[in-house]
């Protein structure tokens, strides 16, 4: 997601980005010399065989070949990534420990009170890895060829059109922010995970789901499936001919699913220069390029002070949305 959304963020960008200002190298600092002496521990805070742990083994052989050293990833999962982040949140800053976050990261203390975590000023930012857009795709038996349809439909009907998230991720404020915008209802279905979702988009449960374009994909082309909208602000290169919901009349909106390295809060310029330098390497290395692209999660590296002020610009924009739509836990 950029910086061009809808709306005024409920905290200034800069205060934000300002949080974990102290945990960032200075300007001045070059040095990528840190060799670490012992293996270090890659956190995903979800179970194994999820996006982020596939995207996690996607790129630790080859951040451990540069750094000399094992990067054994760690899958840490339960309350919505909180245990993970809490894991990290309280390592030693010594290059040890660091964690694959994704777009939730930034959501979940948001929404529960009792996250433990704060999503800036309790981490380092290393740099963002990737970031793809969100695709709404619905079963091919419905009539909707266009999401523009699906709120003509659902204001002249409210809830009459129904799709299914699994609470508290990004694709559930995404369906709730354009409810907002477009001034509609439609019926949402919780569910436990995206999988299961998606299996009751195919047999007709529901209508719609919110996910990766490469989730879908397979759907789309047998024809169970068709996609109404990107959430990107310009089209997606894997589904050319779908448009974005701009196009539709949802005003200027680029909302992507993303993830990226991260540690404990403090930790030395040194090694999180060291880190940054290793995973541009890295991720530019054709290989690696290639299993981002067949996960449908295309590279997007960025240097920690960019990766700093993305992250506050999610946690601004995605905070206001739950306080203005009062979707705090209440305890």
């Amino acid at each position: 997601m950029t910086q061009q959304r809808p709306g005024k963020p409920v905290l200034g960008l800069a205060a934000l980005a300002l949080a974990c200002a102290g945990s960032l190298p200075a300007a001045h600092a070059a040095d990528t010399t840190w060799k670490p002496a012992k293996p270090i521990k890659l956190i995903v805070a979800y179970p194994p065989g999820g996006p982020v742990d596939q995207m996690a083994r996607a790129f630790s052989n080859e951040m451990a070949n540069e750094l000399g050293q094992p990067v054994i990833v760690d899958n840490r999962g339960g309350a919505s990534g909180a245990l993970g982040a809490n894991f990290v949140r309280r390592a030693e800053p010594d290059g040890y420990t660091i964690s694959l976050i994704m777009d939730a990261h930034t959501i979940v203390p948001s929404l529960m009170k009792d996250a433990g975590y704060r999503p800036l000023e309790d981490f380092t930012p290393i740099g963002l890895v990737t970031r793809a857009p969100m695709a709404i795709g619905v079963n091919a038996q419905r009539p909707y060829k266009t999401f523009r349809d699906v709120a003509e439909a659902a204001r002249a009907k409210p809830r009459s059109a129904s799709y299914g998230v699994s609470q508290g991720t990004l694709g559930s404020l995404v369906m709730l922010q354009l409810q907002r915008l477009g001034n509609f209802e439609l019926l949402n279905v919780p569910y436990k995970g995206a999988a299961p979702a998606l299996q009751d988009a195919l047999g007709g449960q529901i209508d719609m789901v919110v996910g990766f374009p490469s989730k879908v994909m397979p759907y789309i082309q047998s024809r169970q499936m068709r996609v109404l909208a990107v959430t990107s602000k310009e089209r997606s290169k894997d589904l050319p001919d779908v448009p974005t919901l701009g196009e539709q009349g949802f005003g200027e909106i680029d909302w992507s699913g993303w993830m990226g390295l991260a540690g404990p809060a403090g930790m030395p310029p040194a090694i999180v220069q060291r880190y940054s330098s290793v995973l541009k390497k890295v991720l530019s290395e054709p290989a690696v390029i290639e299993r981002f692209n067949a996960a449908g999660m295309p590279v997007d590296f960025s240097d920690p002070p960019t990766f700093a002020k993305f992250m506050a610009s999610e946690t601004a924009y995605w905070n206001k949305v739950i306080v203005d739509g009062k979707l705090a836990a209440s305890n």
